[in-house]
């Protein structure tokens, strides 16, 4: 069977027509029950170009968990910005962050469970993702004058906490009003006030 190339798109057009294709197909199939193949059909573009763009499916999935990332941190920071006071940025950004796990509970497993692939790209990205996470977090906690020495090293373990909380949430098939929101929020102000001088 002959697949059209997408010829009319531009590069960037192409690849993220093809990490489009991942992200349907992850989110249909999971995290690794597809192939570059699959991504080409899907994508309706070449084979060859599929590998030209991504030489194996750890690239891909790292352009896909990198999307991913820049939507989640969209939509939370969104969150937050409408809100005032401290506590009720984090509730929303929270909220926003359960939304969308709960919405794409493929997608996150990939962002964030992909790092058990035993890539250490993939890995990589995931510590990336969190590492702009903490530093959002504790640049808005440094504004509202907390300090400390150990701050961003305990926003960081906090925010393993909530992935596996997450994680967690989503395998439990729980509904949206059981999210761990309300353990998260007090940990977190635990850490706060350990780790702030």
């Amino acid at each position: 069977m002959e697949i059209r190339s997408n010829s009319r798109l531009g590069v960037e057009g192409r690849k993220e027509a093809i990490v489009d294709a991942a992200s349907t197909l992850v989110r249909e199939t999971g995290l690794t029950d597809w192939t570059l193949d699959d991504v080409a059909q899907r994508a309706e573009v070449s084979r060859g170009l599929v590998y030209r763009y991504f030489p194996g499916k750890d690239a891909l999935l790292i352009a896909l968990i990198e999307r991913l990332s820049l939507q989640l941190r969209g939509l939370t920071a969104d969150a937050a910005d409408r809100e005032s006071s401290g506590e009720d940025k984090m509730r929303a950004s929270l909220g926003a962050y359960f939304d969308y796990a709960a919405a794409n509970p493929a997608l996150y497993r990939a962002m964030f469970h992909g790092a058990v692939s035993g890539s250490p790209e993939v890995a990589a990205q995931r510590d990336n993702n969190l590492g702009i996470q903490r530093d959002r977090i504790v640049a808005g906690l440094t504004e509202a004058g907390v300090h400390g020495a150990l701050l961003s090293s305990g926003v960081r373990d906090w925010l393993d906490f909530m992935v596996s909380c997450t994680l967690s949430w989503l395998v439990r098939g729980a509904p949206r009003s059981q999210t761990p929101m309300a353990l998260l929020l007090r940990t977190l102000g635990i850490v706060i006030e350990e780790c702030s001088t």
